[in-house]
């Protein structure tokens, strides 16, 4: 999880900025984590300058992230289906806010029981949709509609029975008859709509809530520059720096412990 602070700090040759830090003694990077058993941040943070996305401020290590994107290095990169699985280029394009990419299609089966049943249980949605066919349909449909064992004609008198005693119906005739494709299509399009949208939140929140596994909470903030406000979100991401600056000195201290003796402070070659 710490592979994306492990890229930024390797944007500036491999870490050989770490190796560089001048000291007020003669000791290097991991003698001084052999002596104190910590990399002092006084030390380091200052150093932090040159990263794109690094800074030392006060005294904290700050991630400042201008595109949530970057945040699918944190996931696997692989090409499982296994539903559930996060991997790195669904967290990319669910966090770059892609709008042409949809996690379902084809999800209604049923059209009466899931486009029209919820277009029955919004009041406001029913309304809307009936005043839309008095708009756009009543006068318009030539043909005539069996209802009741009888063929009546779509005017507004059969309308308001259907939307006010017999809803069911009003949905059964939308989706039986072929001049009601526009509408049922549109209804289609916006309950497949509302799916996907769904899904990607759920998805959304589970990516997000791994980011802040690792990073915490981030505070959104916000410049003006000549191209406009640009909008940013930051981490204090100290410690993590940190333990990725400790993980990435192991071998160097392992090699140390070979030429440095802690009980006289005296290097030594054991050969």
């Amino acid at each position: 999880m710490r592979k994306l602070i492990k890229k930024i700090l390797k944007e500036s040759d491999d870490l050989q900025w770490i190796k560089d830090v001048e000291m007020d003694n003669d000791l290097t990077p991991a003698q001084i984590l052999m002596r104190f058993d910590e990399f002092p941040l006084a030390v380091v943070g200052p150093k932090m300058g040159g990263f794109l996305d690094l800074r030392w401020d006060g005294n904290k290590i700050i991630l400042s992230v201008d595109d949530r994107e970057e945040f699918g290095e944190l996931f696997v990169d692989n090409d499982s289906s296994q539903y559930g699985y996060v991997t790195k280029w669904l967290a990319e394009k669910v966090l770059s806010d892609d709008d042409y990419w949809e996690p379902y299609s084809d999800v209604v089966y049923d059209w009466e029981e899931q486009v029209w049943g919820l277009v029955e249980s919004n009041s406001e949605l029913l309304s809307y949709v009936v005043e839309h066919l008095k708009d756009n349909y009543v006068g318009e449909v030539e043909e005539t509609i069996t209802y009741e064992g009888e063929n009546v004609p779509f005017d507004e008198k059969l309308l308001n029975h259907l939307a006010s005693q017999n809803t069911a119906q009003l949905g059964f005739i939308i989706d039986g008859y072929d001049e009601f494709d526009d509408l049922k299509q549109e209804l289609t399009w916006a309950y497949t709509n509302a799916y996907n949208i769904a899904a990607q939140d759920n998805i959304y929140k589970a990516i997000y809530s791994e980011i802040e596994d690792v990073f915490g909470k981030g505070e959104w903030k916000s410049i003006d520059t000549d191209n406009g406000t640009k909008h940013f979100l930051e981490f204090d991401a100290t410690d993590i720096v940190m333990e990725t600056l400790l993980e990435e000195l192991e071998d160097c201290i392992e090699s140390c412990k070979r030429y440095f003796n802690p009980n006289d402070e005296k290097y030594y070659n054991p050969d």
